[in-house]
């Protein structure tokens, strides 16, 4: 999400601005159309409420922007951890270890932190369009490390890079194929980590946040179907979206609003949302603990950041010839008139055309938009997540991808395995102590290892 602003320069950041803005978004279509699945059960589990300390909540959609401040850093390491190798950072401790997912693709690479003894072994999945290189993951990586396990991170299943090397689909969108895709590409990266480590592998955990959350929910039903199962001992789904379409519908309307102002107005905003951005990766918030933003210029500041993500995939399903004949600019050399094309594309419109027909072809079978809907919503997969024990769930009361009905699904599904914070939007609490310990004791449950966050 947010890690794709983190990587622009400031004029790149006003070019995608002014493109973003200068053309219509196509395929808004009612939700009615889509007929999604009924609403959960009247029987409701209470919400438990875990209070946040010296978090100064603005709305749900500034508190989101504070996901920046989820940098990998060394503060938490120990003297010979943070010197080993001299003077390293965490980030540039890992190795990326090459593996070979699909025939006559790119290799796919397995960002790795292993520990010299042996040790339980967590795979990460990013959120929307995320890299294994973004400073999200990289945080949640150097959290688990520090905690004991050996961590494994793969870049977004719907990032260009996993796209290339690990997607069997012309166009990723489906979560039950994505989440296909990833249980195989952890299956070979397991073989090849135990190859290099032999013996260094206690069990084996995965956590996901926001996209790769809902991931890690579709791989745990797909976990209990199949007969040649990975192991996995324990699963985290950090800020999991439930309603997929809804999401993807919601993300839209944050950027619908401001194709009515005038350009320079909205680029100023979008130019003051980036920078504010940028100044919380670089130096945290302010002294008086608010983002120096309005409510409705964060909302673009996120819009945009999925936006680029979103542009990013097409371009590199557009350079694999796998467009289906649904992007009618040529890719060539020069892509002002590409980039036009895709960025008038919307979440919806994406979904609907390149996710709907790139599941058809790989399911060979036609699907309606309302199915696309019902098996895209984690309510398709309510009795296996029900009954999963080892399945836990963080996220926020205020995260803009969950309805009120959304909340209480999760809350009614997994119980005392749901850990709802009282703020932070969409991730923006992570930071915190209150969720780091939260992450680290919902897979201390069920590891071998009961690890604690170190200080």
């Amino acid at each position: 999400m947010l890690d794709t602003i983190a990587k622009l320069p400031p004029f790149a950041i006003v070019s995608i601005a002014v493109l973003l803005l200068a053309f219509p978004v196509r395929g808004e279509q009612q939700a009615a159309e889509k007929k999604l699945p009924p609403s959960p059960p009247k029987k409701h589990t209470p919400i438990r409420l875990v209070k946040l300390k010296n978090f100064n909540s603005q709305d749900a959609f500034r508190d989101s922007l504070r996901y920046a401040l989820c940098v990998a850093s060394n503060d938490n390491l120990g003297f010979f951890e943070r010197e080993y190798p001299l003077n390293a950072k965490f980030v540039d401790r890992a190795e990326l270890m090459e593996i070979q997912v699909l025939e006559n693709h790119p290799a796919l690479v397995c960002k790795l932190w292993m520990r010299p003894v042996k040790a339980p072994l967590l795979f990460i999945l990013p959120g929307f369009g995320a890299h294994y290189q973004a400073s999200g993951p990289n945080s949640m990586a150097q959290l688990f490390f520090n905690a004991g396990y050996s961590v494994a991170l793969f870049s977004s299943a719907v990032n260009w890079e996993f796209y290339q090397a690990a997607s069997r689909s012309k166009a990723p969108g489906l979560p039950a194929t994505d989440a296909m895709d990833v249980r195989k590409a952890i299956t070979v990266a397991i073989a090849a980590i135990k190859s290099s480590y032999p013996g260094k592998v206690s069990s084996l955990y995965l956590a996901g946040y926001s996209l790769g959350a809902l991931h890690v929910l579709f791989v745990v039903s797909q976990e209990k179907k199949v007969k040649n199962k990975i192991g996995i001992a324990g699963y985290l789904a950090v800020h999991p979206p439930v309603n997929t379409f809804k999401a993807m519908k919601k993300l839209d309307e944050l950027m619908s609003p401001w194709r009515t102002w005038p350009k320079n107005k909205s680029l100023l905003h979008l130019q003051k949302g980036a920078a504010a951005y940028l100044a919380l990766l670089k130096h945290g918030l302010p002294k008086n603990g608010e983002i120096q933003l309005s409510a409705k210029e964060a909302e673009i500041t996120i819009a945009m950041a999925y936006r680029i993500a979103l542009r990013d995939l097409m371009l590199a399903i557009k350079a694999s010839g796998n467009d289906m004949g649904l992007i009618k600019t040529p890719y060539g050399f020069t892509k002002n008139k590409l980039y036009k094309e895709l960025n008038a594309i919307s979440f919806e419109e994406y979904t609907d055309k390149f996710a709907k027909k790139a599941a058809e072809l790989r399911l060979k079978t036609k699907l309606s938009v309302a199915t696309l809907g019902k098996i895209s919503n984690l309510g398709f997969l309510e009795k296996e997540l029900a009954s999963a024990r080892n399945v836990s769930v963080i996220t926020a009361q205020d995260d803009f991808l969950l309805s009120k009905a959304d909340l209480q699904w999760l809350a009614n599904t997994f119980k005392d395995r749901c850990v709802v914070f009282d703020h932070g939007g969409h991730m923006g609490e992570l930071y915190t102590p209150e969720a780091r310990k939260a992450m680290i004791d919902a897979l201390a449950k069920t590891s071998d290892l009961r690890p604690t966050d170190k200080k």
